[in-house]
């Protein structure tokens, strides 16, 4: 692009200016208090709290190879420090002192810092390829750095800040000159690599479009061109494998992809975060593909245009296609991008278009479509402050971006005063827990491992545990990871309910009970729910958490606890005629869950598939009859929920469920089965047969990937 000569002051003034436009908005956004590394008060809440402990525990941790791998934190799920999202690339460069670090250390204060003075520089450097005035660079450098999804990936995204990297990607595509390039490129995609993985996409896709346009204009010859295809490949494989992208298997892919998508409306839509746009309907999962422009670029496409229509000789439309003609790859990748992002399901506010495509796991490791605009977002950008350059001479852009910036300034206000606030907690190098009891540190002296049982990706409460364990430097599997690997986690389960059923715990492990998870035994009502030596072992519940220690009674100088509690008293109490079971979050009902269900929500809990079972201890008495009030998964195109239904394994009536509420249905419990509770206390092992249960998201009503029925 063809660059207007403009005062020499541009050579000191606009790349100082700019930097001190990074250091202003990170201010403005979160103030000073995230950059004290000991005050961790801030990261408490949300994603944060994973990212700040991924680190301590690996921090904590002995080197290994890979060195991403972070076992101390996820024990038996297998982990690395990508999937806590802790920035490896700062981990990594921390680590390495971390025995001159104090005992409480953050870095993502300063990563949030470079991030934002960076996005700055490599806007001044992306911008001194049209203009090389000062004022007009200093102006434009602001709208990078107020952009409104940088700001909100600020909330609790740290690593996903790094639109920086964007930004370099587009000034190595876009600039005349190509020297240092290879290395450029190597650099700039080995950082990606090790900040998050969607960026390396991003990064990836922008290199290629540069290598093939560069390549087709003659500007490299085919053998550097192989050559550099070689060496890139080869230090992302080496890469990735290092920081641990390989940790998790077929754990990388989950489903998503269509939901956390972008809208079409997404450039004007403010979501909330303007003073002046109102907020459009659209699905949920549409907020990750938030890319709201900002009223003032807004009001500056508006001048834009109207600038174009009634001076028709500055054709900017034919500008436009020179520039496409001379970019076409990157003009190529940039639509790609938006396909993904848009995704199979384009939403326009609440419509939506569907169309059908086979979804594979490949698609599914960046379920989160709606991000992959972002290269995309900031050439809009880019091309915005061109037109503006081209569109007014100096005097009236400089007006112009001024003005504009002034409402880009205010209206994004809404959002980073926002931010700020939440980050201006503290002081603080702890975090407060309900654990106050002096049982916890003698027993983080007594046990070298802290783990839950059952073990599962982010259990109830697992941000507490996970933080008693660091400050004890005691690995756990009390995690709450980004991707987990499907095997691990199910191996790890099965060891558990194994060591639940023959009581062969690990000696040096204390044992977080998720109460949640015991349930009766279906065929042997006299066997209790956790095997252990309660002349030996301690079954406690303290400060609001049940734990199991092994062999804490033989002790001889571990404080004594009397709130003992009997294996017994895990399980749900044995029900009595006409009692009333409601099912819900954070509800004693849980406990009669089998295999099958979702996670409780606040109106109840749905089945997962096309089975599912409840186990129902009776009381000794006359029981004939179980009523149930469900709410089947029903559309016009799918009418109807059909149930099967066995009581200890005995056929009873078919139900057929045709109405989207107020379903009351009773199930007559065999004859036998009655005879036998009139007798003893039996337990009920009721399993559901539902071959009509569906998606949610196939049948067009929501973005819920689960498999429905009742």
């Amino acid at each position: 692009m063809s660059a207007r000569k403009e005062s020499p002051l541009h050579y000191y003034i606009a790349p100082i200016c700019s930097i001190g436009v990074g250091f202003f908005a990170f201010f403005s956004f979160l103030g000073l208090r995230p950059l004290l590394p000991g005050n961790i008060a801030w990261l408490v809440k949300g994603d944060p709290a994973t990212f700040y402990l991924g680190w301590q525990f690996f921090r904590n941790s002995p080197w290994s190879s890979p060195i991403g791998l972070n076992p101390e934190y996820g024990l038996e799920l297998s982990n690395s420090i990508l999937f806590s999202d802790s920035n490896p690339l700062f981990a990594f460069l921390f680590k390495a002192f971390t025995g001159m670090l104090p005992e409480v250390f953050q870095y993502f204060g300063i990563w949030l810092l470079l991030c934002i003075v960076l996005q700055a520089w490599f806007a001044f450097k992306l911008l001194g390829l049209i203009t090389k005035n000062p004022l007009i660079i200093i102006l434009g450098v602001s709208f990078f750095v107020f952009s409104p999804p940088l700001m909100w990936r600020l909330s609790g995204h740290f690593s996903l800040a790094s639109h920086f990297l964007i930004l370099a990607g587009l000034y190595l595509v876009l600039r005349p000159q190509s020297s240092f390039r290879t290395l450029s490129w190597l650099l700039l995609i080995g950082v990606s690599a090790l900040v998050h993985p969607y960026l390396l996409a991003m990064i990836g896709i922008l290199w290629s479009a540069d290598l093939f346009g560069r390549y087709i204009k003659g500007e490299i010859t085919a053998k550097l061109a192989v050559v550099e295809f070689f060496l890139v490949g080869l230090l992302t494989a080496l890469l990735c494998w290092q920081v641990g992208y390989f940790m998790v298997g077929a754990g990388v892919a989950s489903q998503g992809f269509g939901y956390y998508r972008m809208n079409l409306l997404s450039m004007v839509d403010a979501d909330g975060f303007s003073y002046v746009l109102h907020k459009i309907p659209k699905a949920a999962g549409d907020y990750e593909g938030f890319n709201y422009l900002g009223l003032g670029l807004i009001l500056l496409s508006l001048c834009i245009g109207l600038q174009a229509l009634t001076n028709p000789a500055l054709q900017l439309r034919h500008t436009l296609g020179r520039y496409l003609k001379k970019w076409p790859f990157l003009f190529i990748a940039m639509l790609c991008l938006t396909a993904f992002a848009l995704s199979n399901r384009i939403g326009i506010a609440h419509l939506e278009l569907h169309f059908n495509i086979p979804i594979n796991d490949a698609v599914n490791v960046f379920r989160a479509s709606g991000r992959m605009f972002w290269p995309v977002y900031y050439l809009i950008i880019f091309a915005i402050l061109f037109f503006v350059v081209k569109a007014f001479n100096t005097r009236v852009a400089v007006i112009l971006l001024g003005l504009c910036l002034l409402v880009q300034y205010l209206d994004t206000s809404k959002m980073w005063l926002d931010i700020r606030a939440r980050y201006q907690t503290g002081p603080s190098s702890v975090w407060q827990t309900p654990l106050s009891s002096p049982f916890w540190d003698a027993a983080a002296g007594q046990y070298k491992k802290i783990k839950v049982l059952m073990p599962r990706n982010q259990v109830h409460r697992w941000q507490t545990i996970a933080y008693y364990a660091s400050i004890h430097k005691l690995p756990t599997n009390a995690v709450y990871l980004g991707r987990v690997s499907n095997l691990s986690e199910s191996n790890a389960q099965a060891a558990a309910a194994k060591m639940l059923l023959t009581g062969q715990y690990e000696a040096d492990t204390m044992y977080f009970i998720d109460e949640t998870m015991i349930k009766p035994d279906l065929f042997n009502p006299e066997r209790p729910p956790i095997v252990f030596n309660k002349n030996k072992d301690l079954l406690a519940r303290i400060d609001g958490f049940t734990i199991f220690a092994p062999g804490w009674k033989d002790c001889v100088n571990c404080p004594l606890v009397k709130s003992e509690i009997a294996a017994r008293e895990l399980l749900p109490p044995a029900l009595d005629q006409n009692h009333r079971i409601l099912f819900g979050q954070n509800l004693i009902s849980s406990h009669y869950l089998g295999e099958g269900w979702t996670e409780p929500g606040e109106e109840g809990v749905w089945s997962g598939g096309t089975k599912a079972t409840l186990a129902i201890p009776l009381n000794k008495g006359h029981v004939s009859k179980l009523v149930f009030e469900a709410r089947p998964l029903i559309t016009s195109a799918h009418p109807v929920q059909k149930i099967q239904v066995q009581i200890n394994g005995i056929p009873v009536m078919p139900v057929n469920l045709i109405s989207d509420s107020g379903n009351r249905f009773a199930i007559e419990i065999p004859k036998n089965i009655q005879d036998q509770l009139r007798r003893q206390p039996t337990i009920l092992k009721i399993q559901f047969e539902l071959p009509n249960a569906a998606r949610p998201f196939d049948l067009g009503i929501n973005n819920d990937f689960r498999q429905l029925a009742i």
